[in-house]
């Protein structure tokens, strides 16, 4: 059988957060079941082959292979339409299930301000905001539609959606903690450079600390970056922008860095942030839901009212191996409790132990 995944981004020139999911799933996917991943995207269509543990596009272009899979090649079989995208994929989606009669699942990646999922009701929204709402209410009461949420963070605001709720995080690669690859008073702060991400309040906080030994290493690019260099231009000794990385590049610095820091206004669930606390960084987070359920003890939470340095010194006390193995058996691929993923794809005949593909 096969599963359909549907992810805008998947495809383009750099790899985000979005697409290492995709990598992640159709791993542990392929690795205990005989599934067949397919990805679409506004890039083309890729298929996952196991044995070299990664996707390859196929030549037939999008609307040609589209029509195979619709009209002529049944031999596919399509069971689970996975939706990893907002907006038109959505739809999309649940107009491929409805011809393909199977099930469509909707992954929610974040609740909050601007999701069609969110806590506080909207401000001034647009015409088109409330046609989008509206028809999504429409299709989460449909048989075949269920709803996969990172946490159980925003389970009861999902639930005025839908009863048809699956909880899924999002999975990555094993880390690793060694002490001695740790260098002490060393800060990472991995994300996409936006507003919503609080990067300025991050790194005031930090530069308040007068450290003299602390040194930040900033990952990730976005709207936001050249702002944030002219910002901070003065303090080139105690911040690094490091721009755009690779996921191995991305890892070394977890490996050495004593902190991870993330004040992000909202999240769904933070690759990042599992990411540290696999190798054992120290995770001073923001106090919000969706990170108190990743995380649970093995974080310290930070509101914007509070003192940062007592936040500093309670990390302290925090166990990083602790932190590792706890992070690893929840959210690595390699220890990932299997029968979630039974769960989340209805997967009956097909767990076979290894992937073919």
């Amino acid at each position: 059988m096969t599963i359909l995944h549907l992810i805008r981004s998947f495809g383009s020139e750099r790899l985000g957060g979005a697409e290492r999911n995709i990598y992640n799933l159709a791993n542990l996917i392929s690795k205990k079941t005989s599934e067949t991943n397919i990805v679409i995207s506004d890039y083309g269509i890729w298929r996952y082959y196991q044995e070299k543990k990664d996707f390859k596009k196929e030549k037939k272009v999008f609307l040609k292979l589209l029509y195979l899979v619709l009209m002529k090649n049944r031999k596919i079989n399509i069971k689970n339409i996975h939706v990893h995208s907002n907006g038109y994929y959505i739809f999309l989606g649940y107009f491929l299930a409805i011809i393909l009669n199977c099930r469509l699942i909707i992954k929610i990646t974040r609740v909050g301000e601007g999701s069609l999922v969110n806590r506080k009701k909207e401000e001034n929204p647009t015409i088109q905001f409330l046609i989008k709402k509206k028809l999504f209410q429409y299709i989460c009461k449909s048989n075949n539609v269920y709803i996969q949420i990172l946490s159980k963070s925003s389970l009861n605001i999902v639930r005025n959606f839908t009863n048809k709720i699956i909880v899924f995080p999002n999975l990555v690669k094993k880390g690793s903690y060694n002490s001695k690859n740790k260098i002490k008073d060393t800060v990472v702060i991995s994300s996409r450079l936006i507003v919503r991400k609080n990067i300025d309040l991050a790194l005031d906080n930090i530069l308040d600390l007068k450290n003299s030994n602390m040194h930040i290493y900033i990952i990730g690019d976005g709207p936001e970056l050249n702002r944030l260099k002219n910002k901070y231009k003065n303090n080139k000794s105690v911040i690094s922008f490091l721009g755009y990385l690779e996921g191995e590049d991305i890892n070394n610095f977890y490996k050495k860095a004593e902190y991870f820091v993330n004040l992000s206004k909202s999240e769904g669930m933070s690759n990042s942030f599992i990411e540290a606390m696999t190798f054992g960084c120290r995770c001073i987070v923001s106090d919000i839901m969706e990170n108190k359920y990743t995380a649970g003890s093995y974080a310290i939470y930070y509101d914007k009212e509070e003192d940062f340095s007592y936040k500093i010194k309670e990390s302290l006390k925090l166990n990083p191996e602790e932190i590792s193995n706890y992070a690893n058996s929840k959210y690595s691929i390699d220890l990932f409790n299997y029968s979630k993923l039974k769960e989340l794809y209805k997967i009956d005949n097909s767990f076979t132990g290894s992937g073919s593909r």
